[in-house]
């Protein structure tokens, strides 16, 4: 069971929220630990959450046609980065698949909130 963060780190992706608003998000958002080598979702499959990364790295690889074995990395996420975007923009899936590259902490946040 996941708790929220009782406060939002200080990562740039949060830096212009004022202290009301922090707090508002922050409710929304649960930790969530990866290990190096994980998927955290795959290309194709349903996009339901955004992350931010918190720490450790996080790769993003296109497969540009599925009848190739091959995909592109295309993105190194870094701390303060979001990722998942495709869950925010009301995409169905996600258009990449993400790995950690390193143990990593996030926090999620579900399409829904």
């Amino acid at each position: 069971m996941f708790r929220p963060p009782t406060r939002l780190p200080r990562l740039d992706f949060f830096r212009d929220l004022e202290p009301e608003q922090a707090m508002l998000v922050s409710s929304c958002f649960c930790p969530v630990d990866f290990q190096r080598g994980q998927r955290i979702f795959t290309q194709g499959e349903e996009a339901n959450t955004v992350y931010v990364l918190n720490s450790g790295e996080v790769e993003l690889h296109f497969q540009p046609n599925e009848e190739f074995n091959y995909s592109v990395t295309t993105t190194i996420v870094r701390p303060g980065e979001a990722f998942g975007w495709s869950a925010a923009l009301g995409r169905s899936h996600y258009s990449a698949t993400a790995i950690c590259r390193a143990d990593a902490l996030t926090l999620a946040i579900s399409s829904q909130d």
